[in-house]
């Protein structure tokens, strides 16, 4: 059986600074996500224009 792909996802900035002050909140839980591998932070082309 293949391994599933991590889930992508796009985190607003908000999102980022939000669950660094509160790491017991949804957007904690993100951010511990991705730190832990289980998550892939994927950034489009508009954003960095």
């Amino acid at each position: 059986m293949w391994p599933s792909p991590k889930p992508r996802i796009f985190l607003d900035s908000n999102v980022i600074f939000y669950g660094m002050y509160s790491s017991e909140k949804s957007t904690g839980v993100i951010l511990e996500r991705f730190i832990d591998g289980r998550l892939k932070v994927v950034i489009s082309q508009q954003v960095l224009e």
